[in-house]
């Protein structure tokens, strides 16, 4: 499973969403909220131009539909959806560097950057 990303910073529009968290528990909640968030944001840039993929859609609503039922699954059973959107978006390690959702800081650390506002101005350019 590709969760690294899960773990690096979340900016939207130029303000934190949620904090780093290199070493701290990663818990399955947490995870959720972080893919939802980032799979809602970037999608929302793409609203007309791109259609949304429904699969994703359906396995995140799932997931938090389990949770608010207090079924939370491990990790093991979420891998599948964290690869995926890891690949739709370029957050695998190897992608990372080339990827149009990640910066990297002054001090070398990687951000996962949605610049809404930027990318739904210059669409309607």
């Amino acid at each position: 499973m590709s969760e690294s990303w899960l773990r690096l910073p979340i900016y939207l529009d130029g303000q934190v969403r949620f904090a780093a968290n290199p070493s701290g528990d990663l818990t399955v909640i947490d995870a959720y909220e972080r893919m939802d968030f980032v799979f809602n944001a970037i999608e929302y840039c793409f609203a007309e131009g791109r259609l949304m993929d429904v699969e994703i859609f359906n396995l995140l609503d799932d997931l938090g539909d389990r949770i608010r039922q207090q079924h939370v699954p491990g990790f093991a059973e979420i891998s599948n959806l964290v690869d995926r959107i890891s690949s739709r978006y370029g957050f695998e390690p190897s992608a990372m560097s080339d990827s149009g959702w990640v910066r990297q800081s002054d001090s070398g650390e990687y951000q996962i950057w949605i610049d809404q506002q930027q990318f739904v101005a210059a669409k309607n350019e």
